[in-house]
């Protein structure tokens, strides 16, 4: 899989919640997308409250390694939550 550019308003690059390595991300595209640095998760709810992205070292694992607060605040745009996380990539699992 490629990387594909992050287009994302100037709001991007704040900090979302206290990890140095999470930031706003971008709404598009939906899913799990490779940037450069890292992921950046975007998914759809229309009635969601929260948002919660976890994840996995390895697949056979019971509990996730980490567990990131998707903040309504600062990272959602209309029905649309996202999240940018540096420095994960191919070997990290997510759900």
């Amino acid at each position: 899989m490629g990387q594909v550019p992050l287009v994302c308003p100037p709001l991007a690059m704040v900090q979302s919640g206290k990890a140095k390595d999470v930031t706003v991300g971008c709404s598009a595209p939906l899913g799990a997308t490779f940037v450069a640095g890292g992921v950046n998760f975007s998914v759809f709810s229309r009635n969601a409250s929260r948002v919660e992205l976890l994840l996995f070292d390895r697949v056979d694992d019971t509990h996730p390694a980490r567990v990131i607060e998707v903040q309504s605040s600062t990272n959602r745009s209309l029905d649309y939550w996202h999240v940018l996380v540096e420095g994960i990539g191919g070997s990290t699992l997510w759900i």
